[in-house]
């Protein structure tokens, strides 16, 4: 805000608006990855250290897998489903 008036007056909307689009989509992505994804791999690294040391190694496998198999096919509909809109 404190540029002078004949910068703002110089650009051109398409411009701003562009900028403006790629702040939202970088904003975007890093709450995704803050939010979203961290939050989600430490739960899993939670959940297989849990199983471990309550049932052994083959139960946190399966747990690690059938939630790795999830979150796949989570993903692949998601994709789809934009794909449709």
């Amino acid at each position: 805000m404190s540029l002078s008036s004949e910068f703002h007056t110089s650009k051109d909307t398409g411009e701003i608006y562009g900028a403006v689009q790629q702040g939202r989509a970088v904003t975007g992505f890093v709450d995704m990855v803050l939010f979203s994804v961290l939050p989600m791999l430490a739960d899993l690294i939670v959940a297989f250290g849990y199983f471990y040391i309550t049932f052994g190694i083959y139960m946190a496998l399966i747990v690690t897998f059938a939630s790795c198999v999830y979150v796949w096919i989570t993903s692949r509909l998601n994709r789809k489903r934009v794909d449709l809109r």
